[in-house]
């Protein structure tokens, strides 16, 4: 399967995908800066899923981190794959796209385990599809060689010293306890999880072009 060498990753959403633009469906994605080389050779490849070609200045506002090198413009290639079938089917766990990390044992799955900040490098594999109306690139897996991890943000007790035990959530707390207050909260959050509706099961539609994940990665 192709791969290309990427000089940063942008946005990286494998482990939890986001909204397609416009649209209620999910995909996931990421956003690989390439050189002018690499750029070239993919736009002569994929003239229907071409490199972005982004201002230095408006690189550094966007992805937050300085341009991997040098030059008036920096490329990035988009890859992206859906997250479900046409029928609204989520796709199964072996055809999900995965993050491994470079180590010197191997290369490690880091998918649930690790968020890959802005700036972190590697090798990005892909599987090509073609149709009536061309070739192109669905991301298939992401080979993390210099990570830089991402830490969510949250609440901070840090002056309060430390939390033994870990944060309580409102249904860990016995009703016994409850002020009147919290038992109010925890009913109106019952009522509104059984007014949610739920969504039948559909059955799955394989499409033609789904395989499952190579776990042999060519990199």
């Amino acid at each position: 399967m192709p791969v290309i060498n990427v000089e940063a990753f942008g946005y990286v959403k494998i482990q939890q995908p986001d909204f397609k633009y416009q649209s209620k469906d999910k995909e996931y994605s990421v956003e690989c800066v390439v050189s002018k080389e690499t750029a070239k050779a993919w736009n002569k490849k994929y003239p229907k899923q071409k490199a972005k070609e982004i201002d230095r200045e408006d690189f550094a506002k966007i992805y937050k981190i300085d341009p991997p090198y040098e030059g008036d413009e920096i490329y990035v290639i988009k890859l992206k794959k859906s997250a479900q079938y046409k029928d609204g089917t989520p796709l199964p766990e072996a055809l999900k796209p995965r993050v491994f990390e470079k180590t010197e044992q191997g290369n490690v799955d880091i998918t649930a385990t690790k968020l890959v900040a802005n700036g972190s490098s590697g090798v990005a594999q892909f599987d090509e599809v073609s149709n009536d109306f061309g070739t192109f690139a669905r991301l298939k897996a992401i080979r993390v060689d210099n990570l830089i991890e991402y830490r969510k943000g949250g609440v901070s007790f840090d002056e309060l010293g430390e939390v033994v035990g870990g944060l309580q959530s409102l249904a860990d707390i016995p009703e016994r306890e409850m002020s009147e207050a919290q038992k109010v909260q925890r009913s109106e959050e019952d009522s509104e999880a059984k007014a949610k509706p739920r969504k039948e099961d559909s059955p799955k539609v394989e499409t033609p072009d789904d395989s499952e994940f190579d776990e042999n990665l060519p990199f």
